[in-house]
């Protein structure tokens, strides 16, 4: 429609959300509050996401996220092309955050619970082609203060 009022404009303006198509990777880290794998893997985990080329989203934590921040978490499945969650089960992530009405298009889970770091930074560099580098990292907590839980894995 604008092209048709203003041709040239369609050339001049980009919309926000095609300039952060640019942005390739995002690697979503799930900081765990159940307890399920140790504060110093966690952490290895943070320290690692730190060195690669990627925008790295750590949330504490996802299963708080899928009912209290879907915004946050439908803004990244809109602004990344290629988006990596380390977390738990992946069909307990797959389904949490589409039962939560998050849409992240394709992703990946890479599973903390059964991979060690080391596993995960091999996965991502291998099968994910994330390459080392300086990560833009931020850090987002949820105002949710419920002990972390899977809100729904499976349905009837």
């Amino acid at each position: 429609m604008l092209s048709r009022i203003y041709p040239i404009f369609c050339f001049l303006y980009v919309p926000e959300f095609f300039k952060n198509m640019e942005q390739k990777s995002c690697i979503v880290f799930c900081r765990c509050g159940a307890g399920i794998i140790s504060d110093s893997e966690l952490n290895e985990i943070a320290e690692g996401l730190k060195k690669l080329d990627a925008q790295v989203f750590e949330l504490r934590d996802l299963c708080a996220y899928s009912i209290h921040g879907q915004d946050v978490l439908n803004a990244i499945g809109h602004e990344f092309q290629q988006k990596i969650i380390i977390a738990c089960y992946p069909r307990a992530v797959k389904n949490m955050l589409r039962q939560g009405g998050v849409d992240l298009g394709d992703f990946d889970v890479l599973n903390f619970r059964d991979l060690s770091p080391k596993e995960i930074f091999s996965e991502l560099e291998t099968k994910c082609q994330i390459t080392q580098g300086e990560a833009r990292y931020e850090v987002e907590t949820t105002k949710l203060e419920v002990p972390a839980w899977f809100p729904v894995i499976d349905e009837s």
